[in-house]
């Protein structure tokens, strides 16, 4: 397929997402019936919302394969954003995480580059965004402390024993950090923790050496 046969592609692509937004169409059925990423849909909705159908059609595609689409100079204007803290981006903490840098991407150059490849972007220049789960060990290290010791009616939560969603409610009550239940169920486990079964059928949180 030619390049320009590909773009007209793409742009028709993003038409027919938005028509079936504006129909009422949730963004899975879009994804399911278009064969499109949910991401992507997202992204495009959003950016429709706020600047209207024009911006869709010019959002530059990048596969993150290969060639980079940011230009050397845009690549160097990028890495001067990241050495200060995200906060001056607009961002609640300092920070960042492949989503975030992807945002002043596309905020900065209206390129929309795939988050998966940001960190393969930025690692030949020396950098890597850090995720959300690695950059706070302190605060999941001071939940497995609570969760060893103590019980969820102790922190104004309901339930007899500790499950990963307790825990996500606890992390967003405390510090305002609200991991994915997945990512808590494997630290834990990581760290000498281990998941059941309730007799209920409610996954509970045991500690190993309390168990033997």
């Amino acid at each position: 397929m030619k390049a320009h046969d590909r773009w007209d592609k793409i742009i028709r692509i993003r038409i027919k997402v938005l028509s079936l937004h504006d129909a009422g169409w949730s963004i899975r059925a879009i994804s399911r019936e278009l064969n499109v990423r949910r991401g992507s849909i997202s992204k495009w909705v959003r950016i429709y919302q706020k600047e209207g159908a024009t911006a869709i059609v010019s959002i530059k595609v990048s596969s993150g394969a290969g060639k980079s689409k940011l230009t050397e100079d845009q690549i160097m204007c990028l890495l001067d954003i990241l050495k200060k803290d995200a906060t001056q981006q607009g961002f609640p903490d300092k920070r960042w995480y492949p989503k975030r840098v992807h945002e002043v991407i596309l905020r900065q150059f209206n390129v929309d580059y795939a988050i998966e490849s940001i960190n393969q972007l930025l690692k030949r220049y020396g950098y890597r965004a850090r995720t959300e789960f690695e950059s706070n060990q302190a605060i999941l290290q001071a939940l497995l402390k609570i969760v060893s010791s103590t019980r969820p009616s102790k922190y104004g939560l309901n339930g007899k024993y500790w499950t990963a969603k307790l825990v996500t409610d606890l992390s967003e009550k405390l510090f305002q950090r609200r991991f994915s239940e997945n990512h808590i169920w494997h630290y834990m486990s990581k760290n000498g923790f281990s998941f059941t079964r309730h007799k209920k059928g409610l996954p509970q949180l045991l500690n190993k050496k309390t168990a033997t």
